[in-house]
């Protein structure tokens, strides 16, 4: 190929087309599990939703609560990724390098945010959320139903690959992703860029911001023992009796069951087998979890 303007022109249009496919094909899990907020700033304060109670009759004067803004703060990162090809390799027509390079930058940006979520969740029960305590953690502060305080769990310790049950029906979730600017392809291919015209390089790139962080801890509860009938049971029975500052129960119902591909025998026999063994093998049961969540299989679990 001739090195020339509308060459090269010609050849950054069929770049971006091969990016915006791959980009497109993506497939992504994240909006299921988190709540997608547009930052307008280096970062943005989250308030505490869980400590407002719920509807009271009307006596006298109307009680305010102030949604107070907590110090929980995501601070948007930026992120960047870059590919290039030399002069040469354009002249000799050895596009083809090129054209796998800039379909697996596409799909690296359309995977970007889930990689980001789901390394925010592996960590969680190390890292510090709204409540100021680690958001999968084994002393949460709650309330029981005349409004005392009381601690739980939300978060099983153990050695098998990690699970989770999610209540996904609210309008929040319980992970975040802060978009601050949408990743965008950008070429550095005028013949007098110094990258070309010092290096014979010709160069795509692409970078954003954003950030990944924890939502309402009560919406999800994070097991790494294994995933059997009386664990699933455990976990399930805990985010069902969670309540609010007043006692009012917070109706959290899980509606997902969360898992990496190597316990998709053991969701499926959990959620969907209609008849169980019980725990002696001796009797066949009728599976008392059959269908009470929804599967979610997401390869980025560890």
């Amino acid at each position: 190929m001739d090195i020339t303007l509308p060459n090269i022109s010609a050849l950054n249009v069929g770049v971006s087309t091969k990016y915006n496919f791959f980009l497109a094909a993506a497939k992504g899990f994240y909006e299921q599990v988190a709540t997608v907020v547009d930052s307008d700033g280096a970062s943005e304060a989250y308030p505490r939703l869980d400590m407002l109670p719920g509807i009271r009759e009307w006596l006298g004067d109307r009680v305010i609560r102030d949604i107070s803004v907590s110090n929980y703060t995501l601070v948007n990162r930026t992120f960047e990724q870059t590919v290039g090809i030399r002069r040469e390799d354009i002249e000799d027509d050895r596009l083809g390098l090129l054209n796998l390079a800039v379909q697996q930058l596409g799909q690296n940006v359309g995977e970007f945010p889930d990689r980001l979520v789901w390394q925010a969740a592996d960590v969680a029960q190390s890292t510090i959320g709204p409540d100021g305590q680690y958001f999968f953690d084994v002393d949460h502060a709650s309330w029981d139903a005349s409004g005392a305080s009381i601690s739980v769990a939300n978060y099983q310790s153990g050695s098998s690959p990690a699970w989770y049950l999610m209540d996904l029906s609210k309008p929040v979730r319980p992970f975040i992703f802060q978009r601050r600017r949408p990743f965008a392809l950008q070429p550095r291919i005028a013949l007098d860029n110094p990258n070309v015209f010092y290096q014979r390089r010709f160069e795509w790139g692409v970078d954003g911001r954003c950030a990944a962080g924890y939502g309402m801890w009560q919406l999800a509860f994070k097991s790494k023992a294994a995933l059997t009938p009386a664990n699933y049971a455990a976990a399930r029975t805990a985010m069902m009796t969670w309540r609010r500052p007043d006692g009012q129960p917070l109706n959290v119902t899980p509606t997902h069951l969360v898992f990496p591909p190597s316990l998709r025998g053991d969701a499926n026999t959990l959620i969907k087998n209609m008849l169980v063994t019980n725990t002696a093998g001796t009797a066949t049961l009728s599976n008392p979890w059959l269908g009470t969540a929804e599967l979610l299989e997401v390869p980025y679990i560890t």
